[in-house]
């Protein structure tokens, strides 16, 4: 029978080839020997090792036996997932392969292969045939291959401008600053294009979502798993169709967790186990689940596991590609007591997101001891999985099988969206708390919308509306507040809807998303006119005053500017006064042929935010007061100034900031000819914006290294930063800055001997002046323009 000759398989010593195949080298033949012993603490311990041994073979090497090749012991127990003793230092985000990983070294040794040669593949497979698995081992086996890192994202349960901000933050950088898809993605680009690093992107199911993630360099490559074999087209990757387990590996890991005495020692129940394997399509997650249950029910034969299975898939009555997962879920579900059933139905609510004990206590409103013990029984089960040290999670299927026997639980997802509002409410500024619980926050959100929870859809969104702005969750606040601004329509509160909409133009503004902002400003201004809203006056025009400053429409925006600072005053606002008051000495700063109006109300600007104690504030008007300094040719005021801003940046621990300081010291440092105390602090700076992502800053320190270059004779190296520049200013629209990279490019190729040249770049440079008004910039191209 089927079940004696897989015994005698897994028994009896494998016969010697030698036997019959005279020709073979001794140390081939002695590789085969070991890879085919019995007791795995003598087998070869990784497809690397025979790999590393057939090479040998191979090349030649003079060996008699494969423990001559093989030169380093195997280890006690095979595991496909394990890295290399000298792992590299980069990061290593993938999880685990899971304890019984059986039955994928062929196809985990073609795709360690495949990964060296193509740069994109895709795993492809119908849920619960292993996927996720396989890609873990693979991440594991490569490790060392891959010296700067392995980056994994779940692309199911996280946004793509979330996974970018973290893989970034994997490298130490902070691009949380970055306000756009497209911003994460360019600098997360540059970061990965020299590094030899592997991404891998699970539960793919939008091509157009994968797409911005694609960012390995020529170094790297990219794997992915998806159920779907035209999003892997989509993408062009080498598409790796993931196979059943072969009907000895179900076995196999039938072996694996019950033992091979209760499997294989009775006919019957080896007979059985082949059954099982046979009824749930060889399916690891099918094969796993019913193993655990058998586990957990010692005195339950397979021959009755078999027979419940066959009843199970009868009742369903499910296609072929559902009723193995299905069946088995059913079994594992009717088994659990009512207590389990009913909390993990109710973990249902975090579809398929890690959540901690204490959230899953507060949405089953059970003891938290209770909820523990209970999820401890679950994850023996397999029916939910630990996630690093506190967390848990389910798989995405058994995540949809539990939503189904929840149902319609407004009680359940009422629960779990007040607690996250408490969450929210009591870690505003605990980035450590809020950072694992982003995805689980937004979902809140959602809940509470889909429940018609207007007021708590509110409640949430202004608990954690400054947190998603001050830690760059901006796709998470867009979406927050289009469910809030409907949640404000349906309770009738204009109030409430005037609040929603200034949060999010100011998301917009943040995101250069002016004319979005502006309608949205416009409605929140009307409303608060007609409440006689004085405070929601002063902040909407105010704000409008930004986009017009940012637009280079100054007139307009001090007229709105001025507004604001009315309306404050009248209503006591201290800090949108303050700063109205700093963006209107901005404004002068721009437009005015001197700096006497600029000097006076920033200096005003400064005494409001010290008597509010607005530190940030502070900083920013000891930059610009330096700014009116270094006009003035007053250098060593300016040097105070900015050494001033720096001061504070550090004590508040405002890396940018403090990046901001250096920038201007660079220039004051420069002008002093002091160069190699302005180069030092340049490269500073340069390291902060980098690693932040912020290509503006970024280009601005570079337009001061240029500088430099060309004042210590060296304009050669001076036109090719100068080039560097005015890309990253085309690149990101930046128009005042791109044309004072194209005044320096002027006088560049004037050093150069390249009148013409120098003519082109001062006349583009002026007409980008004239449009943004700009009286300093462009007094500056006349002169050089008359000269």
């Amino acid at each position: 029978t089927s079940a004696a000759t897989l015994m005698a398989i897994l028994q009896e010593p494998a016969p010697d080839i030698r036997a019959i195949r005279h020709d073979l080298p001794p140390a081939l033949a002695d590789l085969l020997a070991h890879m085919l012993v019995k007791d795995k603490n003598g087998r070869i311990g990784s497809v690397r090792l025979v790999g590393a041994a057939l090479e040998a073979i191979m090349k030649g090497v003079q060996a008699g036996t494969a423990d001559e090749i093989v030169l380093q012991p195997p280890p006690a127990t095979p595991n496909f997932a394990a890295p290399a003793p000298a792992a590299p230092s980069g990061p290593f985000q993938a999880p685990n392969a899971p304890p019984h990983f059986v039955g994928r070294a062929v196809a985990l040794a073609e795709l360690v292969d495949l990964l060296k040669r193509e740069q994109v593949v895709a795993l492809v497979g119908m849920g619960g045939i292993g996927k996720t698995s396989l890609a873990a081992a693979v991440a594991g086996q490569l490790r060392i291959h891959f010296a700067d890192g392995v980056l994994w994202a779940n692309t199911h349960t996280s946004e793509p401008s979330n996974i970018l901000e973290l893989w970034g933050r994997a490298y130490d950088h902070d691009f949380s600053g970055l306000t756009d898809l497209a911003s994460r993605e360019t600098a997360v680009r540059s970061l990965l294009v020299d590094k030899q690093a592997l991404l891998v992107l699970d539960n793919v199911d939008d091509a157009a979502e994968a797409r911005p993630l694609l960012l390995h360099g020529s170094r790297g490559a990219a794997l992915l798993t998806t159920r779907n074999l035209d999003i892997a087209s989509a993408l062009n990757a080498h598409a790796f169709v993931v196979p059943e387990l072969s009907a000895e590996s179900s076995v196999a890991l039938l072996v694996e967790v019950l033992g091979e005495a209760r499997v294989l020692d009775d006919p019957n129940e080896a007979a059985a186990a082949e059954q099982i394997g046979d009824l749930l399509h060889h399916l690891p997650l099918a094969v796993e689940i019913a193993a655990q249950r058998l586990k957990s029910r010692a005195r339950m034969t397979l021959a009755a596991m078999a027979r419940r299975l066959q009843d199970e898939q009868q009742r369903l009555g499910l296609a072929i590609s559902d009723s193995a997962v299905r069946a088995s879920f059913e079994v594992s579900w009717e088994a659990l007591d009512e207590e389990l059933q009913t909390l993990f139905a109710k973990i249902a609510v975090f579809g398929g997101r890690p959540f901690t004990v204490e959230a899953l206590a507060a949405v089953a409103d059970w003891n938290i001891y209770l909820a523990e013990d209970d999820l401890y029984t679950l994850t023996t089960l397999s029916l939910v999985q630990e996630v690093g040290e506190t967390r848990y999670k389910q798989h995405p299927l058994l995540a949809d099988f539990a939503a189904e026997k929840l149902g319609d639980n407004d009680e359940a997802n009422g629960r779990m969206a007040r607690y996250f509002l408490k969450f929210a409410q009591e870690n505003q500024e605990n980035f450590e708390a809020l950072d694992p619980e982003w995805e689980n926050l937004l979902a809140a959100v959602q809940v509470a919308h889909q429940e018609r929870a207007w007021q708590l859809v509110l409640d949430l969104t202004g608990a954690l509306g400054r947190s998603w702005f001050r830690y760059g969750r901006y796709h998470d606040a867009n979406t927050a507040y289009a469910l809030a601004e409907t949640a404000a329509q349906q309770l009738d509160s204009d109030e409430a809807l005037a609040h929603i909409l200034l949060n999010w133009a100011e998301v917009g503004i943040e995101q250069s998303r002016y004319d979005e902002a502006w309608g949205w400003l416009e409605t929140a201004v009307n409303i608060y006119y007609r409440l006689e809203d004085g405070t929601g006056i002063a902040k909407s025009c105010y704000f409008q005053g930004c986009i017009l400053f940012d637009q280079g429409h100054y007139p307009d925006a001090e007229r709105e500017l001025q507004q604001s600072i009315a309306f404050a005053s009248q209503t006591n606002e201290k800090e949108v006064e303050a700063n109205a008051t700093e963006q209107l000495a901005r404004v002068y700063f721009e437009i005015d042929d001197n700096t006497d109006r600029a000097r006076q109300v920033a200096e005003q600007a400064m005494e409001m935010h010290q008597t509010i104690e607005n530190q940030f504030g502070q900083t920013k008007m000891h930059r610009l007061l330096s700014n009116i300094e270094i006009r003035n040719g007053n250098l060593d005021q300016a040097k105070k100034q900015a050494a001033r801003a720096k001061e504070i940046s550090s004590r508040i621990q405002d890396p940018v900031e403090e990046g901001l300081a250096n920038y201007l010291l660079v220039g004051i440092y420069s002008m002093q000819e002091a160069y190699e105390k302005a180069d030092l602090l340049a490269e500073e700076s340069l390291d902060v914006f980098r690693r932040r992502g912020n290509k503006r800053y970024e280009a601005m320190v570079l337009n001061e290294i240029s500088l430099n270059y060309l004042a210590l004779g060296n304009p050669e190296k001076s036109l090719e930063i100068t080039q560097q520049t005015l890309q990253i200013f085309r690149q990101i629209e930046e128009r005042l800055g791109y044309a004072y990279a194209m005044r320096h490019l002027g006088d560049i190729y004037r050093k150069l001997g390249q009148p013409q040249q120098s003519l082109k770049a001062w006349q583009e440079a002026k007409q980008i002046a004239e449009f943004l008004n700009h009286s300093h910039l462009l007094g500056q191209l006349e002169n050089r323009l008359g000269a």
